[in-house]
């Protein structure tokens, strides 16, 4: 028997009909929804807004899928989403999935019963919001498409102009960070690049990252290369060591991308220390 990980009580599920049709047990959800139209792909354009109708109406090829859609509706309405409870059949396939709101739930009661706690607790995030999206595999058509959807929330919605500000939905892509890298590499400032990256993109509320972001990225960036960077500097200086200490030691090894993964050195003095 299929079971959900933890949390509040899961939908229950039923299959579907042998039509195009999908009827449920509970008598507050939709009956009767008609799929006849499938605009998965409409649903993935940047330019679209998500809305319930098309959440209803639409069947997915893959559950990922259904999650970006149903990502991009909370995006939509100002809100958060996270993954909770999923279900598995006799093969251990994933048939269904369960969305919340990342409001939902409340915080685990021992989290305020530690004696010894040195930092003060985060603000609250979770407040029992009810808000939730299911999804479910169709054996029939071998396509996902939505149980259950909750839209009422018990807290605001963040503003639009404020969504871009959230950690989930701030994102550099790559064609920001072709741009970046071409900029920095001669000698552009950082808040410089920045102002290149509001003004292509018709200001500062357009753009889905922050500033710490793209210092974020560059220090990755910098720090990563093995190449004309830091990283290759050191490894040269140390084996230069060896032309004036034959007992100096460098390995190092790299990963993907021709980053620098390990790196150990020694020279005559700490091998006689030691």
């Amino acid at each position: 028997m299929d079971e959900f990980s933890s949390g509040d009580q899961a939908p229950e599920w039923t299959s579907s009909s042998s039509d195009d049709s999908i009827y449920y047990e509970d008598e507050d959800s939709h009956q009767g929804v008609e799929n006849t139209d499938n605009i998965e792909s409409s649903i993935e354009k940047d330019d679209d807004k998500v809305t319930t109708t098309m959440l209803w109406s639409s069947e997915f090829d893959e559950e990922v899928h259904a999650y970006k859609a149903y990502i991009k509706y909370a995006r939509d309405m100002g809100f958060v989403v996270r993954k909770r409870d999923l279900s598995r059949d006799e093969d251990v396939n994933l048939n269904r999935r369960y969305y919340v709101c990342n409001c939902q739930g409340t915080r685990d009661p021992k989290h305020y019963r530690l004696v010894d706690r040195k930092r003060n607790h985060k603000p609250e995030t979770r407040i029992g919001c009810k808000a939730h999206c299911s999804v479910y595999l169709d054996k029939l058509s071998m396509k996902w498409r939505v149980k259950t959807l909750e839209e009422e929330h018990n807290h605001p919605m963040i503003p639009e102009q404020f969504v871009h500000l959230i950690s989930s939905y701030r994102k550099l892509t790559e064609a920001d960070k072709v741009r970046i890298v071409c900029m920095k590499e001669p000698g552009f400032q950082t808040s410089q690049i920045v102002g290149v990256l509001a003004k292509l993109a018709g200001g500062y509320d357009n753009l889905n990252f922050m500033k710490k972001d793209v210092y974020n990225f560059i220090d990755r960036d910098r720090r990563a290369k093995i190449e004309n960077g830091d990283a290759a500097a050191a490894i040269s200086y140390l084996q230069g060591k060896a032309d004036v200490d034959p007992m100096s030691v460098t390995r190092y090894t790299l990963v993907n991308g021709n980053k620098l993964g390990n790196l150990f050195w020694a020279d005559g003095l700490m091998i006689n220390d030691y």
